[in-house]
């Protein structure tokens, strides 16, 4: 098989039943960040107004191979932060596995969305909360209107900068 490019929209719906890692007075506003490449992470707006049930509705798009999409252990990795006033705690972690969801490429899912609530593990390996998210799987389009990026967000591509690229070095702090 050819190993073509495809493109993984992957819509970070909300959240709901998070908790703080300690215990904190003031209100719970989060944030997420998704990739499926270290060197290419995206990141949502803040939700303000949510508390332990944030909704963002923020749709990722990541170029993939067919190798990628077949691989039984590719997925999506998200992480939940609440916003700090000296550094933004992680709340939890979500590892999505793409093959419990998704067929491979050449497959019946392309273009149809797989929608799923999975669960938010903390960093002692507990579970609270989920994360309700949709993954599609796009064939078939212009590659030339994606810009040289591997990931950006779906709002990028109408003009509107509301996403955030982040690379490993850059600290999450500061955007809105």
């Amino acid at each position: 098989m050819e190993n073509e490019t495809h493109l993984l929209e992957i819509n970070l719906i909300s959240a709901q039943g998070l908790k703080m890692p300690f215990a904190n007075l003031r209100r719970l506003q989060t944030y997420a960040i998704a990739w499926v490449d270290l060197d290419a992470k995206l990141r949502t707006r803040i939700d303000r107004l949510g508390g332990e049930n944030p909704t963002w509705n923020k749709k990722f798009i990541f170029q993939v191979t067919s190798d990628f999409l077949s691989d039984d252990t590719s997925g999506v990795s998200v992480e939940i932060f609440a916003v700090g006033y000296i550094k933004d705690p992680l709340i939890g972690t979500i590892r999505f596995l793409l093959s419990s969801y998704i067929s491979s490429a050449s497959g019946g899912a392309i273009g149809t969305p797989a929608f799923t609530a999975v669960q938010v593990r903390r960093t002692s390996d507990r579970f609270h909360g989920i994360l309700n998210m949709a993954a599609t799987v796009l064939d078939g389009l212009d590659f030339g209107a994606i810009p040289a990026s591997s990931a950006i967000c779906f709002r990028d591509l109408m003009g509107k900068n509301h996403c955030h690229t982040l690379n490993f070095q850059q600290k999450y702090k500061g955007f809105s």
